[in-house]
């Protein structure tokens, strides 16, 4: 599969700093939302630790799209073509893999690790992007751009 051929390729790219990449979304939140930032912030520092253990533990990494959604993919007479590749790093894989069974299932959510660093990318890129889903975000589930419904898998 698509996912599968690009994971393979063997390339010299630094790791993706998923702790850099999320906190740079909540500097955004805080300045614009600070009551959101104030009430959600030490769940993301609880996470944060976690995701610290996990990525001194886990040393396998791939190419990884990191935004692998409908809208980034087209089909061409060559094949698919994944388009966006602005978040692509050397990551961990299974965030892309999870990307596209949540698109199918319509639903992404329980405590692994991977889902929750998609979690926390998504919601707080929607909160961003979409401030009114706030209200939706706080009871800790919502229904993204691609019609993924997301359960808070902290």
């Amino acid at each position: 599969d698509l996912i599968t051929r690009y994971q393979s390729i063997s390339l010299d790219l630094p790791n993706f700093d998923y702790i850099a990449h999320i906190e740079n979304y909540w500097r955004k939140i805080k300045l614009r939302m600070p009551h959101f930032y104030k009430r959600h912030i030490a769940r993301w520092k609880k996470f944060r630790d976690q995701l610290k253990m996990y990525e001194m533990q886990y040393h396998t990494r791939c190419l990884t799209h990191h935004d692998l959604r409908g809208d980034n993919i087209i089909e061409t007479a060559q094949g698919l073509v994944l388009l966006d590749w602005e978040y692509a790093g050397w990551g961990f894989g299974g965030i892309d893999s999870l990307a596209v069974q949540s698109h199918r299932a319509k639903q992404c959510g329980n405590n692994s690790i991977e889902k929750s660093i998609a979690w926390w990318c998504n919601t707080l890129w929607e909160v961003i992007q979409s401030p009114s889903l706030v209200p939706t975000l706080t009871r800790g589930n919502y229904t993204d751009r691609n019609n993924t419904h997301w359960k808070n898998a902290n």
